[in-house]
């Protein structure tokens, strides 16, 4: 089984997450979206929250999506200077966090999403509000789940996303990436990766 991804410096159109569980069902998310915009090669980059400064967006990115990273507690000072070093390349910008409030300033260009979390409990669940349909019902099950167990108590998508990223053995990005090709085209099957990140 081979990964079929696109290469990072070839890739014009890059996505923004937390390198969190629910960052990833974002990322799948938005990859979804881009695909109706006939747009098939894009970067996933992961950060951690309130650390924007430190992600670093490759110069050959001309739009860039941006998902959960208005976080409560970060310096906004981070956020504010994230966005104007890259606000030529800022597309969309979701966050479902209620403390994303002072990312009000990107409303101005008309690409931010933002909803709390009682209405949209995951940047999943704001694009399918925005988007429709092309946001499966499961993805924003799991990502719901994986920001709140406890409002959120049950997807058998974010466990058996969960298990597979144990079975990883140092390959998370291969695991992943793998994950995200079966819930986007449905090949590889979940018991193929399973069996080839087992063995």
């Amino acid at each position: 089984m081979t990964e079929q991804t696109a290469s990072p410096n070839t890739a014009t159109v890059a996505i923004l997450v937390p390198k969190t569980h629910s960052g990833f069902f974002s990322a799948v998310s938005l990859k979804s979206y881009l695909q109706t915009l006939g747009i098939s090669e894009v970067q996933v980059i992961e950060a951690r929250p309130c650390q924007l400064k430190l992600a670093k967006i490759p110069d050959n990115v001309t739009d860039l999506y941006v998902a959960g990273l208005g976080i409560k507690n970060c310096p906004l000072s981070g956020m504010e200077n994230f966005f104007v070093a890259n606000q030529s390349k800022i597309k969309l910008w979701v966050d479902s966090h209620p403390e994303g409030k002072p990312l009000e300033m990107l409303k101005g260009n008309n690409i931010y999403l933002h909803a709390s979390s009682k209405k949209a409990p995951s940047c999943p669940a704001i694009l399918q509000r925005k988007f429709g349909e092309v946001i499966r019902p499961e993805w924003i099950a799991a990502a719901n789940h994986l920001e709140n167990g406890f409002a959120h108590p049950s997807s058998d998508l974010a466990h058996r996303f969960e298990n597979l990223t144990k079975l990883a053995n140092g390959r998370l990005e291969e695991a992943k990436e793998l994950f995200a090709q079966n819930l986007l085209t449905g090949t590889p099957s979940l018991n193929e990766i399973e069996t080839y990140l087992g063995s």
